[in-house]
């Protein structure tokens, strides 16, 4: 469990999960993906990201 750790989502197709982390920095991101890469060497072979310095309104489209 991570404070950072907003949300995780299943998706298909390249990617199995993606992972939404709040962060004060890059820097900081990149530690906290460092430490997960560690505990779950196994899962993870590699990762990309997308970083978002601001985010002025988020719209979650309802589950049915």
């Amino acid at each position: 469990s991570n404070p950072h750790l907003v949300r995780i989502d299943r998706s298909v197709g390249i990617s199995d999960l993606e992972l939404e982390l709040h962060v004060k920095s890059l820097r900081q991101f990149h530690e906290i993906m460092d430490d997960v890469c560690n505990k779950f060497h196994d899962a993870i072979k590699n990762y990309k990201y997308v970083y978002a310095s601001e985010v002025h309104k988020m719209n979650y489209m309802p589950e049915e």
